[in-house]
């Protein structure tokens, strides 16, 4: 009996863990496999409920799933301007284009997104890879090759030019903004894109070692939230709000940091801090400041 119970524990685990490899970041998946595997039962039960509760209150407040689509805006629709095409307005969205459209607007709509600087639109190009019509994939995927091979080529060329001058700051720039654009092509495979990530937030460590910017505190903070290293994100707010404790950014990056943590006490800390410093708020920072105000009866 005891023997079935491990076997069982064991199956159990692992499935817990692949499930959670494909379906969440890799250190959240790891540590939520540790928490089963070493405490049978209550491990699972434990996360199980957590879960439950979590889902009572995104569906109770909708503040979870509601905070990024605020911020972003709700309603953004990807769109193409300036297409000519007989008898349809200047500015379509694409997705309900490839849906209605005539193969040979179809076709036509993609030339012209290839005219301009494509490596834009690949959403729209991987779109276009299912399409029923063959000419249309074929395009796409033309396309989606060309992309892929170009940001190849920058991006080896800027690695090696970091190689010969780790020390230049502006050399260290342009690594990183190539870097981030390959990594945010979503041309990548899983353990590319991990690969990339991992040396995008080592180059984000490298250049606010030697020039403190607003725009790299925020870039790193945002991808150590995104992998789940919450204590390093912390760790930057502390320096951010350290070196620009006069400007808005430090305290929407902790508000962030807060939401994802679940720590709305430590959330509203922040933001009256926010309200009772002399900064002068951005559009973007009234906008957070007011969603959380209305929300915080329910949190």
């Amino acid at each position: 009996m005891l023997n079935k119970f491990i076997i069982l524990h064991i199956s159990i685990s692992i499935g817990y863990l692949l499930y959670g490899l494909f379906k969440k970041e890799r250190i959240e998946a790891i540590n939520e496999f540790l928490l089963v595997f070493m405490i049978p039962l209550l491990g699972i039960s434990h996360l199980i409920l957590t879960k439950l509760i979590g889902t009572q209150i995104k569906d109770s407040t909708h503040i979870l799933n509601s905070y990024g689509e605020y911020i972003k805006g709700k309603n953004q629709v990807f769109q193409i301007e300036g297409i000519n095409l007989p008898k349809k307005i200047n500015t379509i969205s694409m997705e309900d284009a490839l849906i209605y459209n005539t193969n040979k607007e179809k076709r036509q709509l993609l030339l012209d997104v290839l005219k301009g600087d494509y490596s834009q639109n690949i959403s729209i190009l991987k779109s276009a890879l299912n399409d029923e019509d063959s000419e249309t994939s074929h395009y796409a995927a033309s396309a989606l090759m060309r992309i892929k091979g170009e940001l190849d080529k920058d991006l080896q060329l800027k690695e090696v030019q970091y190689e010969k001058n780790k020390d230049s700051i502006e050399t260290i720039k342009e690594y990183i903004e190539i870097v981030k654009k390959y990594m945010e092509s979503g041309l990548l495979d899983q353990f590319t894109h991990y690969k990339y990530r991992s040396i995008y937030l080592n180059l984000l460590k490298l250049i606010l070692s030697k020039e403190q910017s607003p725009l790299y505190y925020e870039e790193k903070i945002h991808y150590e939230i995104k992998v789940g290293n919450y204590e390093e994100a912390r760790e930057y707010c502390e320096s951010y709000l350290n070196e620009f404790g006069l400007e808005e950014g430090p305290y929407l990056s902790y508000i962030k940091l807060y939401y994802n943590l679940g720590d709305y006490k430590k959330l509203y800390e922040s933001i009256n801090s926010l309200r009772n410093s002399s900064i002068r708020l951005s559009p973007k920072g009234l906008k957070i400041l007011r969603f959380w105000m209305e929300r915080k009866k329910y949190v």
